[in-house]
């Protein structure tokens, strides 16, 4: 489970809740002795999170482990789980400089990966992949999730056995959050199902490898710098194709400013380059557009 982190002269920056996950992977990257910095972060939104940051600052002191903490104070206005999700990274980030390493670790489970494919299913973006990957890289980091393979029972059956101490966040039970909906409906599914769903995801992933392969052959015949050539290549390429061309095409031309994914909106951006206009202007943000001249379209900013 721990083959894609093979360097124990680097500290990694383990992200601990004090949950089953979380606890888990604590104790098993301790045993295998690698170098930890344990991050918490305590949102004090809970009247159990206070016990829950003692659990781990209570682990990290019997082995001697470094244990940091975060309660942020402020909180700006949206949806509470993505705001809380940015402060706990940008708190493994800053904890990763503090101590000179590129390395993150969190606790996805063999479940968080499938609840993970069913929202997007439901959303109908692009998706660099389906469900979680082992190793991923947000901003300069490598994002670490070694116990993937893992099951919800397998955890508890080994927190059990080895009489290690966790608590439960009462609000992954609340169905006001979608997420929950799903995590409801994926632990009524038998291990047989969830297994096949799983499956589902690994061919779905070989499928895309193969649609990034070919993308790689798109993008150096038809883009250059900024400029893409609508000739016949560009036609005679599938929708999923053009889409993730475009997606890619205007990101990297605006170093990263458009983030839509919505396949909705880059099928509509599809549409007008492939019109018979020969000249079009396509407003894809507050600071650049597309245009487009008889057969080549290129970025304005």
């Amino acid at each position: 489970m721990f083959r894609s982190i093979k360097n124990k002269n680097s500290f990694y920056v383990l992200g601990v809740s004090g949950g089953p996950d979380s606890m888990f992977l604590l104790d098993k990257m301790r045993k295998l002795k690698y170098k930890l910095i344990v991050a918490h972060v305590n949102y004090k939104k809970r009247n159990t999170s206070d016990y829950d940051e003692k659990i781990v600052s209570d682990y990290c002191n019997k082995f001697k482990i470094n244990f940091l903490s975060l309660n942020p104070k402020n909180y700006e206005k949206g949806n509470f789980q993505s705001l809380a999700r940015k402060i706990r990274y940008d708190f493994f980030f800053s904890l990763a400089n503090k101590f000179s390493t590129k390395n993150i670790v969190i606790a996805h489970n063999f479940e968080d990966s499938l609840e993970t494919y069913q929202l997007q299913l439901k959303r109908k973006s692009l998706f660099k992949c389906w469900g979680l990957q082992f190793v991923s890289f947000q901003k300069e980091y490598f994002i670490f999730r070694p116990i993937l393979s893992f099951k919800k029972n397998e955890i508890f059956r080994y927190l059990k056995n080895n009489k290690i101490h966790y608590g439960i966040d009462e609000t992954n039970y609340s169905l006001i959050y979608e997420r929950n909906i799903v995590r409801k409906k994926i632990f009524s599914l038998s291990d047989s199902e969830k297994n096949d769903m799983m499956n589902e995801i690994i061919k779905k992933n070989k499928d895309l490898d193969l649609i990034n392969n070919e993308l790689k052959n798109k993008s150096i015949n038809l883009i250059n710098k900024n400029i893409l050539h609508l000739n016949n290549e560009w036609f005679s390429s599938s929708l999923e194709i053009k889409k993730r061309l475009i997606y890619n095409w205007v990101n990297d031309c605006s170093e990263g400013k458009f983030l839509q994914r919505k396949k909705s909106i880059l099928t509509e951006i599809i549409k007008q380059l492939s019109s018979k206009k020969n000249e079009i202007i396509i407003n894809i943000g507050e600071n650049f557009r597309i245009k487009k001249k008889r057969n080549i379209a290129f970025i304005d900013i």
